[in-house]
């Protein structure tokens, strides 16, 4: 799992070193928003060929992924297609 970063802000307080010198320990402050990297790829190969109600469950589950929203088109489609040149997968960043 890969954490993107950007726009974080890191601070180290209260430094304090051990009375021999050999370890240091501080609090870290970390403020901003931070979000996981989304392996696209793994989830194309997890949803091809689902239907609908099975990629709800499977987004639901997903503790990386706060929303998702799933089109299927034209409407009387009722799965993902299993050729992955027919699936497309946007991802919102913001």
């Amino acid at each position: 799992m890969e954490l993107l970063q950007k726009g974080l802000t890191l601070s180290d307080l209260n430094p304090q070193s051990s009375a021999d010198g050999q370890t240091l320990t501080y609090d870290a402050q970390v403020n901003g928003r931070a979000a996981i990297k989304i392996d696209q790829d793994k989830i194309l190969k997890d949803v091809l060929g689902m239907s609908e109600d099975s990629i709800r469950a499977y987004f639901k589950n997903a503790k990386e992924v706060e929303s998702a929203r799933v089109v299927l088109s034209p409407f009387w489609v009722k799965n993902i297609p299993k050729d992955p040149q027919k699936v497309k997968i946007i991802l919102d960043k913001d």
